[in-house]
């Protein structure tokens, strides 16, 4: 993935050490990181051998000189991992207090300095940029002006500069308004499409400057970092410590020679950050404790509303960076990428709304991947070549099932009563209880006609029925659940009004009863012929069925599963359609079909991998 060790090769360093500064007495209180749940942690401890080998072989094989990598749940670094040396020759050993370089993870630092000042009321991410910097010049007539929410994703027009950051770093003031006078070139019109720019974030880095009527350095130090306990956080590679920096080199095979740490430059906000583990961490901590959205106590720093807008996705990144889908050893693989202020949003087949960045400049490689809706957070910092392990750390997670479920939304007082006054209703309807449950003028569509008819009859069809398990909430004014019955089971589904005095407008359930033997021999016949071969199987196709297609199916989920058999069913009106839960011998899938009503052959069916509710892929 080029993005991941390809953007912002500027290293820009300011004058001016962090550690130089103190805390005004009007800034923000210490931010106080979440304690990670125990059971979630021992998890991920347990798996720390596998970490440790996976690192170990992604260092050796990469030539990198230094290492420092770790795992990040709720507040904790609950992991972490440091291998090489500060610099070749030396017999300093990496630590978690190792100062590397860390580039384009310096953005999302600059992006939420620019929305602290928003929220402060001291700008307007959407008013024109000339409003603050009036020496950024006319760039094209017939196009909507720059604003800052346009530097923040990448779409103000503005050349992709990757390769050009390498040769800014180190540019003055001075530099910057040469370039301004003298004119930018846009490669496109404004707000119609991604182009990364760091040229960008120095203009934002000018602006956040601009409007604080501090330095850069001093904003980001008083507001950010110290108030995070950052203290071994800075913006030039002199102010760090000779004894704890990292030393990165560049250049290919024998000839790589130390790279060059440049003097003060404006171009920082983009990519001038230097860090370490320990401290990167309280900085993950800090955005993983914006999930799930609450009704608690802000903590003064940054609302958390505010650090979820910066992940959210607000400009698409084109195909030609990375496809929507691509081949891959593991199957077709699909992204949608996103950019939002300072951060990648990616989804894909495996995960919904990862938050990532990457980070390159000579001799240093950066890498951080977040799944806040989990509240974990991986990291990796390395010099001389890249590691490519935070992906991999990942999925080790993800494989070993040592990821925290998804935080879920959370249920309103009107949902969880909407839900009993159902739950009431399946059991024996009363009017009076529909009247105070449903909204009023809903109940003139047809499907609440369809629910008084229908709903009497559930308890004479399954019997007594119970809630099996919680409600899940897909919102606070949507949610479903399971009641298991003396015959079968249900799925109900509900949606509310957005009134104040919120009322049902809307009511899905499906049942589920035990398939009847025509159905059940049907299922157990094409069970048995995944691995054994389809003889006997197309006499039990109606004529309308698809032959060619289950001979492709029943020879691919042989392939894939091995033998197979029923395992339950898990939905169907119990006469003429069903869907079965099969055992495999490599991995579970499902079998969904449907009888003919007269003849009882099969008329539809198809396998397919297990399908969760709520899933982005479905194969």
């Amino acid at each position: 993935m080029r993005r991941w060790f390809c953007f912002c090769g500027m290293c820009l360093v300011l004058a001016c050490s962090r550690s130089s500064h103190v805390v005004s007495a009007g800034s923000p209180p210490r931010f106080t990181a979440l304690a990670a749940d125990p059971e979630e942690k021992t998890k991920i401890a347990a798996l720390a051998p596998r970490l440790d080998a996976l690192l170990q072989e992604r260092f050796s094989a990469s030539g990198a000189t230094g290492l420092a990598a770790g795992v990040v749940l709720d507040g904790e670094l609950v992991y972490e991992r440091h291998l090489g040396l500060l610099a070749r020759g030396s017999t300093a050993a990496v630590s978690g207090e190792t100062v590397f370089r860390v580039a384009s993870l310096s953005k999302s630092f600059t992006a939420l300095a620019v929305m602290q000042l928003r929220d402060q009321g001291r700008l307007s991410i959407d008013a024109p940029i000339t409003e603050y910097l009036p020496e950024l010049p006319a760039l094209m007539q017939d196009a909507p002006p720059i604003t800052a929410r346009l530097l923040l994703t990448h779409s103000a027009g503005l050349p992709w500069d990757d390769t050009w950051g390498a040769v800014s770093f180190g540019f003055s003031e001075a530099d910057l308004n040469d370039l301004l006078r003298a004119g930018i070139t846009l490669a496109r019109e404004p707000g119609s499409a991604f182009e990364y720019s760091n040229l960008g974030f120095a203009l934002l880095g000018r602006l956040v400057a601009r409007v604080s009527g501090v330095s850069f350095e001093d904003y980001l130090t008083q507001h950010l970092l110290l108030p995070l306990g950052m203290r071994s956080t800075f913006w030039r590679a002199g102010a760090v410590p000779a004894a704890r920096l990292a030393v990165g080199y560049w250049g290919e095979g024998e000839q790589q020679a130390e790279a060059p740490r440049v003097g003060d430059g404006v171009f920082e906000p983009a990519g001038g950050m230097y860090t370490t583990l320990h401290d990167y961490a309280r900085y993950l901590a800090l955005q993983l404790s914006a999930y799930p959205a609450r009704d608690a106590p802000e903590q003064g720093l940054v609302r958390r509303s505010t650090l979820r807008e910066t992940h959210r996705a607000q400009r698409r990144v084109g195909p030609s960076e990375r496809p929507i889908a691509e081949r891959t050893a593991d199957g077709v693989a699909l992204h949608e990428s996103s950019y939002g202020f300072g951060w990648f949003n990616e989804t894909s087949c495996r995960d919904r709304e990862r938050i990532e960045h990457g980070g390159w400049e000579p001799g240093y490689y950066a890498g951080v991947i977040m799944l806040p809706a989990q509240r974990v957070a991986v990291v990796t910092m390395a010099t001389s070549a890249p590691i490519g392990a935070a992906e991999r750390m990942l999925r080790l997670l993800h494989e070993a099932q040592a990821l925290p479920k998804p935080s879920k939304p959370l249920a309103s007082a009107a949902l969880l009563a909407a839900q009993q006054a159902v739950i009431s209703l399946v059991d024996h309807w009363d009017e009076r209880t529909a009247q105070r449950a449903f909204d009023p003028k809903s109940v003139h569509y047809p499907w609440y006609a369809n629910v008084r008819a229908s709903f009497p009859q559930l308890s004479r069809t399954h019997g007594r029925c119970v809630p099996d398990g919680d409600l899940r909430a897909s919102s606070r004014v949507s949610g479903a659940w399971k009641m298991s019955c003396e015959r079968g089971a249900l799925e109900l589904k509900l949606d509310l009004t957005p009134a104040a005095e919120s009322r049902i407008h809307l009511l899905h359930w499906t049942e589920l009863l035990p398939p009847e033997e025509r159905l059940a021999e049907r299922a157990a016949q094409l069970a048995a012929a995944i691995g054994r071969g389809p003889e006997g199987v197309a006499e039990l196709l109606a004529p309308s069925a698809d032959r060619e297609r289950l001979q492709r199916q029943l020879a691919h989920a042989a392939i894939d599963h091995g033998t197979c058999s029923i395992d339950r069913a898990i939905a169907g009106d119990g006469r003429t359609t069903a869907t079965f839960a099969l055992a495999c011998a490599r991995e579970p899938l499902e079998l969904m079909l449907q009888l003919d009503d007269v003849s009882g052959a099969v008329a539809s069916f198809d396998l397919h991998r297990a399908r969760e509710p709520g899933a982005v892929c479905w194969q």
